[in-house]
């Protein structure tokens, strides 16, 4: 979703950028939905075949230099599916491109043996699984994200060569630039290498030049397990050659660093390879090294980046005079997208207030809106354009999942959260709160609880591994006994919706009250909808990480978030004093993990959400400071709670905080890029 509002943001900057995607299949809105029916989307006539497996060979080339091939592949054809992403008040358009995977050949049950009948089935099924999302299979995402890499990379050669035949392979850097969004993109960059020495012949200091001037990286997130580290053997078995071009790319570099440093920990530390019991490529590693420039998305992410995560390349980098290779641009949200589009009523409204609709491309104009924060009546339509909303997700929910909402409730979402602390920490809190409703006697439960809640959980269930697949399981049982409870069906609804398409997290954002944000503060695991759901006046409720802290002193404070947990500064500390003292749950945390173990929310969920606050050892652990936070948690919802009781307050709070939103538009986001990280100029 950033790339995609960074093509939006190009598009109506008049930048000449072209994106890559992959079309998979479960972006398709609806299931009956046929392949092609998009009227915006054209499919290309360009192909270009992408290769798996097989073995490499040496030989000598005409002029007697030492070559390798790759050869006995697997093929797939990469097949284009073409959208023009049209810019807002001007006539430029971007291309994006998205890639499809077919067979290379039809299978012939008649000239095949049966051995490669099975094997050309076994090659047509990961074919499949390449064009579909959410693989746990490390071989099938690797898979995955070498087919678009080397249908992207190809496609650029080819363009560049069709517009400059008779060009230079080291002048493509004063022609190209390409944008590394994560690590997982970071196979484009062997990929570059094994096209520009094995297939044009380039000598590899060469190709490397080239290559190293062409590449640019940004790193959403500072967690460990969030940064891509292939098994050796994997990418060995599925990418022979390419696990041969890292291994020579590390060899190279650390001869540079130890003639520099010495062979020191300083120096090992840098490798592009993670040894261990299974020994691991570090593609974040192979990005940093690669790229002219390594962006973070806020302030603070971006010094997390560079002090902590890429610590060693940041003072690599120094040694040769380039202290500005760590830079920072922080991430917006299209305008156009998040409010124009998937909220009209709202975007009608903001345009009614400010006297114009040019806000749309000039985002600094929200600031206008503080004048209306006081307003009676407008506070009552900011209200009834969110409940709008709200009736619209109602609706939705009635007739795909026969929950029946009511539009007035607490709208709290949690959407396309990563890791395990975000989804445990918010299902704790609705089970608290079932169970804390079910404690209470019927006639005091309307005093108890004045706020109706409808919790909705928009996330993605196919990564994560085990613990995570474990933890999206409890999540639906608890989901089935809540919604199925008498006792508390007047007071509280959940709503689950597993690998959510865009066009639903679209429509669900905008009816967000409460937006839940849980990572730990300094891991930044951005949401790409936390900005979107501030946009559409929804109110956080979030550690003060990067890009939330940003948001909280840009956009009122308090008016914006609700603030709970330690800030990055404490984490360390927070850690070593609960490793002195000892780790304990919250009481509150205690009371559900015991109805969880005596069977409340069914046999399977017995043991399963201690074992998930336990580490492998079996031992009580809080790494991800769920324990230390929750408390403060509990308090951060009992506040929102109690503003939620005086609506024309919320509203008020909410119009406070879309008032001071206006640096966060992609617009801000792709000049930057275009200025300080790519050097483009506009050509309209």
């Amino acid at each position: 979703l950033a790339a995609a509002a960074l093509l939006d943001a190009a598009a109506s900057a008049n930048l000449p950028v072209q994106g890559f995607g992959l079309r998979l299949q479960t972006e398709r809105d609806e299931a009956s939905e046929a392949p092609g029916s998009d009227p915006w989307e054209v499919k290309s006539d360009q192909q270009h075949r992408v290769h798996f497996g097989g073995r490499t060979e040496m030989y000598n080339d005409d002029c007697g230099h030492m070559r390798v091939r790759w050869v006995a592949c697997d093929t797939a054809v990469a097949t284009a599916q073409d959208t023009a992403v049209t810019g807002c008040g001007t006539t430029h358009v971007v291309p994006f491109r998205r890639w499809m995977a077919e067979c290379a050949e039809e299978i012939s049950f008649q000239d095949f043996s049966e051995a490669r009948v099975l094997r050309a089935l076994e090659v047509a099924q990961w074919m499949r699984d390449i064009n579909t999302s959410g693989s746990d299979s490390a071989e099938m995402r690797l898979r995955q994200q070498y087919f678009f890499c080397s249908a992207s990379i190809q496609d650029i050669l080819h363009s560049y060569r069709a517009e400059h035949p008779q060009g230079a392979w080291t002048t493509m850097p004063e022609m190209i630039c390409i944008q590394l969004y994560e690590s997982q993109t970071a196979l484009a960059i062997p990929e570059l290498m094994r096209l520009l020495v094995d297939v044009e012949m380039l000598p590899w200091d060469e190709a490397w030049a080239v290559v190293s001037k062409l590449f640019f990286y940004t790193a959403f997130s500072v967690q460990a397990e969030a940064q891509n580290r292939c098994p050796v053997e994997v990418m060995r078995r599925v990418l022979p050659r390419h696990l041969q071009i890292i291994e020579e790319i590390n060899h190279r570099f650390l001869d540079d660093a130890r003639r520099v440093w010495g062979d020191v920990p300083k120096t090992w530390q840098l490798s592009l390879f993670e040894e261990g019991s299974v020994k691991r490529v570090r593609m974040d590693h192979l990005a940093v090294l690669a790229s002219g420039k390594v962006t973070g998305v806020s302030e603070l992410h971006s010094d997390l980046v560079r002090d902590r995560l890429f610590q060693g390349f940041h003072h690599w980098a120094g040694e040769h005079d380039n202290w500005y290779k760590f830079t920072t641009i922080t991430s917006g949200a299209s305008p156009r997208f998040w409010l124009h589009c998937a909220n009209p009523p709202l975007s009608q409204l903001i345009t009614q207030a400010v006297g114009c609709d040019e806000w749309l491309t000039e985002f600094g104009r929200l600031d206008q809106l503080r004048e209306w924060e006081a307003d009676a009546g407008f506070q009552e339509d900011w209200w009834s354009v969110k409940n709008l909303a709200k009736k619209r997700v109602a609706d939705w929910v009635r007739t795909k999942m026969g929950i029946r909402v009511v539009p007035a409730w607490l709208f709290d979402l949690q959407v396309m959260a990563k890791g395990e602390r975000p989804v445990l920490m918010f299902l704790l809190f609705i089970v608290q709160r079932y169970l804390a409703i079910k404690a209470t006697s019927p006639n005091d439960r309307i005093h108890q609880f004045p706020v109706r809640r409808v919790c909705l959980m928009a996330n993605s269930c196919g990564e994560g591994g085990a613990r995570m697949a474990s933890l999206q399981g409890v999540v639906q049982r608890v989901a089935g006994v809540v919604n199925c409870d008498d006792d508390v069906t007047g007071f509280l609804k959940m709503v689950v919706v597993e690998q959510p398409a865009l066009s639903v997290v679209q429509m669900l954002v905008p009816a967000a009250d409460l937006a839940e944000h849980l990572c730990l503060a300094g891991s930044e695991n951005l949401s790409a909808t936390v900005i979107p759901s501030v946009l559409n006046g929804g109110r956080l409720i979030s550690a003060l990480d990067g890009v939330t802290g940003e948001i909280h002193r840009e956009a009122s404070g308090c008016a914006a978030v609700f603030e709970f947990g330690c800030r990055e500064a404490q984490v360390e500390q927070a850690r070593a004093a609960s490793a002195l003292q000892g780790r304990e749950m919250h009481e509150v945390v205690a009371t559900c993990c015991q109805a969880f173990d005596t069977g409340a929310f069914g046999d399977e969920c017995r043991g399963v959400v201690r074992e998930l606050l336990c580490n492998q050892e079996g031992v009580l652990s809080d790494d991800s400071l769920l324990l230390h936070d929750f408390p403060a948690y509990l308090r951060a919802q009992a506040l929102a709670d109690s503003e939620f009781t005086q609506p024309l307050v919320w509203a008020s709070r909410s119009v406070q905080a879309v008032a001071g939103m206006g640096r966060f538009s992609s617009d801000r986001t792709a000049t930057e890029y275009a200025s300080e990280v790519w050097g483009l100029r506009t050509v309209v």
